[in-house]
């Protein structure tokens, strides 16, 4: 069956698929770019401008040892994330040596491993930035077994704004990402790709690049 063109999500650095579809031609759309030197049309919201508005938020509110529990490394949104954090805690005059970095999985088991690290690491952590609202959920219950309040003793941010955040105890703070706009875009630029296929042999178009912007939407835990 003749396929017109393929919407590719949830896609990591070393799947093949993408570049499979590439090399047939194919017109694509990605959900998230592999990479800062993505070759197909991709749509994204802007993790690293997320990530550095929950970290100045923490910082605002007189938070200093802020940690960050990381998605799977090898999601280029993950790595942007992590360069929000990094950035936003040296524009306020942190190092190197105050990053408190876990890596998880988006998970909320990889939420509960990455948050028991990080309190043998620095018991005394004021503030935690997860990379997704299901794993700050797994933060959140070992920071309660350990006695912690939230957000007096630790301040919790998450990303999404899913259902979880609005449901959390206490409330969760997230960056909400446009995933409803997000689908839009995907399916406005796969049809102008569509229109612009060419055969495989000829010379590549240039892809388009869509980055949408995020919004930090503040609750209790924070």
């Amino acid at each position: 069956h003749r396929v017109d063109g393929v919407l590719l999500v949830s896609v990591h650095a070393d799947d093949p698929l993408p570049d499979l579809v590439a090399q047939l031609g194919i017109p694509a759309v990605i959900s998230g770019p592999r990479s800062a030197a993505e070759a197909l049309t991709s749509v994204d919201s802007d993790n690293y401008g997320g990530a550095r508005s929950a970290v100045e938020h923490l910082l605002s509110r007189g938070r200093r040892r802020i940690a960050h529990i990381t998605g799977h490394m090898d999601v280029y949104g993950a790595q942007r994330r992590v360069d929000g954090y990094r950035d936003a805690l040296a524009d306020a005059g942190l190092t190197d040596d105050d990053l408190l970095i876990e890596e998880g999985d988006f998970t909320e088991e990889g939420g509960h491993r990455a948050m028991a690290r990080l309190l043998e690491r620095e018991p005394a952590l004021d503030a935690v930035f997860a990379g997704s609202d299901v794993t700050a959920a797994g933060a959140r219950q070992v920071l309660r077994a350990s006695g912690r309040r939230i957000p007096d003793d630790v301040a919790l941010v998450g990303y999404d704004d899913s259902a979880i955040a609005r449901h959390m105890d206490p409330p969760l703070t997230s960056v909400r990402q446009p995933i409803e706009e997000m689908g839009r875009a995907m399916i406005d630029l796969l049809l102008i790709e569509i229109a612009d296929r060419r055969p495989p042999e000829s010379a590549a178009p240039e892809r388009r690049h869509a980055v949408l912007a995020t919004e930090l939407v503040v609750r209790t835990s924070s």
